[in-house]
């Protein structure tokens, strides 16, 4: 149940794996960087060019990842760094 879990972290929306916003598309290359210091990636597919950030605001982790790790060190006793 843990592994299957885990691997429920490569989907898409809401992951921490970047998408494109224009096409869903998880075909692509960074890009450079904003002047703020941000990774910028460019769609392989469409062209898009996007900045991937985080849904909390000043975090670099995204709000369903902490709630897992959370959930993780409450039922199982696994931190995040063994994970």
């Amino acid at each position: 149940m843990l592994q299957t879990d885990l691997c429920s972290f490569s989907y898409k929306k809401g992951s921490v794996v970047p998408w494109c916003k224009r096409c869903g598309c998880q075909n692509f290359y960074r890009a450079g960087k904003t002047k703020e210091g941000k990774q910028r990636y460019k769609c392989k597919r469409c062209g898009f060019r996007f900045v991937w950030t985080s849904d909390l605001p000043r975090r670099n982790f995204f709000s369903n990842v902490i709630a897992f790790a959370t959930e993780l060190y409450a039922t199982v006793g696994i931190s995040l760094r063994k994970i």
